[in-house]
């Protein structure tokens, strides 16, 4: 059976981490974040026949891990989450235990360093005998960090002095527990199945305890060190140049370091598998994966911490802010009312546009105004409905239209305008029509009212003037208006003469604002010539009002 064993994070490779992280992860703006980050998240995969892989619903603050057959989460406010295999009862947390500062999961058991420098030790039930892994040493104070492995444990004290208990019975003929004579100036630990590993101040590796595998056999030269871990029965050590050294058994390639892996923050020896942490925040692995414990997660980023577990793997970092979220330097907020966020990863929020807005938190984008609506604002959080008189037939706009003269509006929220009925009237803007005469004042030149004849060359184009007192619309004139009839030329009627005609390919109406004038295109057909007209122009008021016309070839 696999078995295997992981260290804690040890303060110096914290202190690296950190530095590590915020290189890679902090932009050049003064240490503005390049991507928005929830409280860190865990991820887990690989193997999962204990749920070790299942990540506990709303972990989500973890700032440490360990990985076994089971696993542990320390969160931000000193407490610890566990889960994965529980037959020894490692994964049953005394209750009450708060203010930890460090985790180990052994293989049977798991231990927890608090801020006061002792100890706390669980599991371990449900073996053939005591192995003593779980009896923290009496009067054992100032710890700093700790480490767990099969059945033993180790703890690194503030003076730089190791302490190591456990492994009895027959597990003792493996020396795991024996510190070697001497052993000062160390800055971090590390315990594999059966043997252990010590880190100096000086960047040397010591090891001790089971050799079968060549694991306890440092490499000669081995100096510039600045993180180890210890798996089943190989090492890994982290240079200061960012590269990896790994020395052990390597049936599954777990210490084949893969050619050119360089800027390496962090590292992680499983059972049979290994991995390392990247500056960018990517995860790298090799060895075994017969169980998907080396197949990083794709798109996997952002990660500040790994761990090695037997047929598993864990990641603890940063996570995007999800689309409809963003980072205000704290953490993920919804997006404000009247505000959106499109796309995950956003350090910022964006107002709803001109014509849009937005009245729910947490959107991923605005609403176009419906028609009959209009936002003339940006960071809106609602509509606002066109009013009487006015109307919008279109969505996503800013204003709305006002009804044209002779129309109107009578709701809020209108989409159109409608059309006035005869003998009414209305200005620009009206909410209703009214019962109106026009002011007709007669037809201007170069039309003469009666009973004055006009005369006009046949086929001509007449502009018909006159005025109504003001802008009343184009909507003046009655259904089929104006029309002409064929009347018998009166030969003692005053003849006068059209003094301006246009071209016009058929008739129209038109108002001039300047002059204040309606003008008909009264266009005329050539076989007209040698008759007279009468020019009927009916209003929507209900007058009629006429001129007369003879024709010339």
């Amino acid at each position: 059976m696999k078995q295997f064993i992981r260290t804690t994070t040890q303060l110096s490779l914290r202190l690296f981490l950190l530095a590590g992280l915020l290189a890679g992860l902090l932009g050049a703006g003064g240490g503005t974040p390049a991507y928005a980050a929830t409280p860190r998240a865990v991820t887990a995969w690989g193997a999962n026949p204990f749920g070790q892989s299942t990540v506990p619903a709303g972990l989500s603050d973890a700032i440490a891990i360990d990985a076994t057959y089971h696993n542990l989460a320390l969160k931000s406010d000193g407490t610890v989450v566990a889960w994965g295999n529980n037959f020894n009862g490692q994964t049953d947390i005394p209750a009450g235990l708060t203010g930890v500062t460090a985790v180990a999961a052994g293989e049977h058991y798991s231990l927890a360093l608090k801020g006061n420098g002792t100890l706390v030790a669980w599991g371990g039930l449900n073996l053939p005998l005591d192995y003593g892994m779980t009896t923290i040493p009496a009067g054992l104070t100032g710890a700093t960090a700790i480490a767990a492995g099969k059945f033993h444990a180790m703890a690194l004290k503030g003076d730089g002095t190791v302490v190591a208990w456990g492994a009895v019975g027959w597990q003792v003929q493996y020396g795991q527990t024996n510190i070697p004579a001497g052993l000062t100036g160390v800055t971090a630990i590390s315990a594999g199945d059966i043997h252990s590993l010590a880190l100096k101040g000086d960047g040397t590796v010591v090891a001790w305890g089971d050799n079968s595998a060549g694991q306890s056999n440092v490499p000669s030269g081995l100096t510039g060190m600045i993180a180890i871990d210890a798996g089943n029965a190989h090492n890994l050590a982290l240079k200061s140049d960012g590269t990896v050294v790994a020395w052990g058994t390597n049936q599954f390639g777990q210490s084949t370091v893969p050619a050119g892996l360089t800027d390496v923050i962090a590292i992680a020896a499983g059972t049979y598998h290994s991995l390392a942490l990247k500056s960018d925040g990517t995860v790298v692995a090799w060895g075994d994966s017969t169980f998907g414990q080396g197949a990083v997660p794709a798109g996997l980023t952002g990660v500040t911490a790994i761990s090695a577990g037997d047929e598993h793997s864990l990641a603890l970092g940063f996570q995007p802010c999800p689309a409809g979220q963003y980072n205000n330097g704290s953490g993920c907020v919804d997006a404000s009312t009247g505000y959106y966020v499109p796309v995950a990863g956003s350090t910022s929020e964006t107002p709803c546009a001109l014509g849009t807005y937005q009245p729910n938190a947490g959107a991923v984008s605005c609403i176009a105004a419906e028609p009959g609506h209009y936002v003339d604002v940006t960071a809106a959080v609602m509509q606002i409905d066109c009013l009487p008189g006015s109307y919008q037939p279109n969505s996503g706009v800013t204003s709305c239209i006002l009804a044209d003269p002779g129309f109107f509006v009578p709701d809020p929220a209108a989409i159109e305008q409608y059309l006035c009925q005869r003998g009414t009237t209305s200005p620009a803007g009206a909410t209703a029509c009214t019962s109106a005469f026009f002011n007709f004042s007669g037809f201007l030149q170069p039309v003469d009212n009666l009973p004055a004849l006009n005369q006009v060359k046949a086929g001509q184009a007449i502009p018909v003037k006159f005025r109504l007192g003001g802008d009343q619309g184009l909507n003046i004139l009655a259904s089929g208006s104006p029309s002409s009839v064929k009347i018998v030329c009166d030969a003692s009627a005053a003849i006068d003469a059209i003094e301006q005609t246009v071209t016009a390919g058929g008739s129209s109406l038109s108002y001039d604002v300047t002059t204040d004038t309606y003008t008909y295109v009264w266009k005329t057909d050539k076989g007209w010539a040698g008759t007279c007209r009468q020019l009927r122009v009916t209003l929507t008021d209900g007058t009629v009002h006429e001129a007369q016309f003879k024709f010339s070839k």
